[in-house]
């Protein structure tokens, strides 16, 4: 695999040719797929045996926004009529700061929360989160996060379960 050249993996060689063995007219090209897939595995996990997830500010907060964005296009799949074009042209205003939002754009939220609670409960999901941000000592930004993910995780909307899992286990 190509891109090992730069890892510097002991057992790189030019020269070397692939062969696979054990191959009968039962064999289908994914069976190679999975084969090349396996490969890739073992040798990532044998070079990066004491490898880290590293993940910031950045990437925590868009795990934990993400899933309003896709309920809000649930939503839009799967309403007619009027409302199908207000959740189009929703998310905007659903992922501004709602220290920042016009009236008119706080209508619009009132009104999108009438059809669907469920979207009001993640878009307090999402303004929560965005205050652990806001706070001053690690100790409450960690006491906030914990809050969150409990409070994430027990919510009925399942687009918050992946995300929630992710970052307690980037947590750890």
């Amino acid at each position: 695999v190509p891109a090992f050249v730069g890892l510097g993996t002991p057992y790189w060689d030019d020269d070397a040719r692939g062969s696979a063995f054990g191959i009968t007219r039962a064999t289908k090209k994914e069976h190679f797929i999975n084969s090349v897939v396996e490969s890739i595995a073992y040798q990532s996990k044998d070079k990066l045996f004491n490898a880290h997830v590293i993940a910031d500010i950045f990437h925590f907060t868009r795990i934990a926004i993400n899933p309003l964005d896709e309920l809000r296009i649930d939503l839009w799949k799967n309403t007619k009529g009027k409302e199908k074009s207000y959740f189009k042209h929703l998310k905007h205003v659903l992922m501004k700061d709602s220290s920042k939002l016009k009236e008119k754009q706080k209508e619009r939220l009132k009104h999108a929360f009438e059809f669907s609670p469920f979207l009001k409960t993640a878009y307090e999901l999402k303004e929560k989160f965005l205050q652990i941000k806001k706070a001053t000592s690690f100790e409450e930004k960690e006491k906030l996060f914990r809050k969150w993910l409990d409070e994430a995780e027990s919510s009925t909307i399942k687009q918050f379960k992946k995300p929630v899992k992710t970052l307690r286990q980037w947590h750890q």
